[in-house]
């Protein structure tokens, strides 16, 4: 049997091909690429071969399919094409907490940038200062671990959820839809019969498994637990994190206000002020993002993007024995190649141990 391929490096993106919806489709770049399962029929040869005569860069040609060999060497292909597509756990150095990469913006507070000449000592002005800082600041550490949990995710943990076309996962539905329309050409080839339909390749994850919202809303919420994280319990333990230890970081400047003339001459009074707060804000965030690195962060990151790594494979196996189911179906036959995998759908105990012996056990992700 024949099929289409088309030259990615001359095609201009024309679209002239793209008519002929059953032996082209639209890649996000706008080139055409072709449909690897929809071999060309015989009847439509002809207009195969000036659909390539007519494309103005010949970027399109007609090549024969080659079966591969027998169906059952065809099948057990598919099948390990498609188990290697399974996703394998993750490391916790993949999630280490950097503490200069996540960054926090200095409050806006009224005198951040210093105060008025307005105290009139230099007490009251340290004091004036340290109260500004912890209303703005300190009395809102949860606030700001939240603001660096948020970074973190978004940074560590959202490439493993991210389903958008050019992520990770997006990237690997797309290689298994290939590998699908792929096999489906192979093996009509081989039967010499478009038993497999085109459509084949077409697939849709259940979003609705209990287990997979939840370990979805683990990854995709990670954030939540940062107030059981054990950050403010590690900074509260440092000998230097009451609000009065940032005393020493307000610095005061002081000038002589003259007030008028008496009996004995000019009249003057010392007043006070506090010189902003980005030293006091900027030590203070240094002491929390060191808090940060300190309470396993990327441990507690790996035990649930690993949750849900399984928990997606499950969803993938899924997929995958439904696939198996069909072909069996739509060819009127059993394949022994298919005994073994057929045998998890059931419950994921079952898909548990057959994922172990894929990719290893979860165990030692789990801390």
């Amino acid at each position: 049997m024949k099929n289409f391929s088309v030259d990615e490096k001359k095609c201009v993106a024309c679209g002239a091909c793209l008519s002929y919806s059953n032996y082209f489709v639209e890649e996000s770049t706008g080139k055409a690429k072709s449909n690897l399962g929809a071999n060309i029929l015989e009847k439509d040869i002809k207009i195969a071969e000036e659909i390539s005569s007519l494309c103005p860069t010949n970027a399109i040609s007609i090549v024969e399919v080659k079966s591969n060999g027998s169906i059952d060497n065809i099948l057990k292909g598919l099948k390990s094409e498609l188990l290697d597509c399974l996703i394998t756990y993750k490391e916790s150095s993949n999630f280490t907490y950097d503490r200069n990469k996540y960054q926090l913006d200095y409050p806006e507070s009224p005198n951040f940038y210093g105060s008025d000449y307005k105290y009139s000592s230099d007490s009251k002005a340290v004091n004036a200062g340290l109260e500004e800082f912890d209303q703005y600041v300190y009395s809102r550490y949860r606030k700001i671990i939240l603001e660096l949990f948020v970074q973190y995710k978004l940074d560590k943990i959202s490439p493993y959820y991210d389903f958008s076309e050019e992520s990770f996962i997006g990237k690997r539905l797309d290689k298994i839809r290939s590998i699908l329309s792929k096999y489906v050409g192979l093996i009509n080839a081989n039967l010499n019969n478009r038993v497999i339909p085109i459509d084949f390749d077409s697939f849709n994850l259940d979003f609705e498994n209990n287990d997979f919202k939840m370990r979805l809303k683990d990854v995709s919420e990670f954030e939540r637990f940062s107030t059981s994280s054990g950050v403010w319990a590690d900074f509260q333990s440092g000998s230097y994190s009451s609000l009065s230890s940032y005393k020493s970081y307000i610095d005061t400047d002081d000038f002589e206000e003259y007030i008028g003339s008496g009996l004995f001459g000019d009249k003057y009074k010392t007043c006070y002020c506090h010189r902003g707060l980005k030293e006091v804000v900027a030590e203070f965030y240094s002491d929390i993002q060191l808090s940060m690195s300190s309470v396993d962060l990327d441990e507690k990151a790996a035990m649930y993007v690993n949750l849900f790594i399984r928990s997606f494979n499950y969803l993938l196996l899924d997929i995958f024995v439904n696939k198996f189911i069909e072909i069996e179906r739509l060819t009127n036959k059993k394949y022994k190649e298919f005994d073994n995998i057929k045998a998890i759908i059931d419950n994921n105990y079952t898909k548990e141990k057959y994922l172990e012996s894929i990719i290893g056990e979860i165990n030692k992700y789990l801390y």
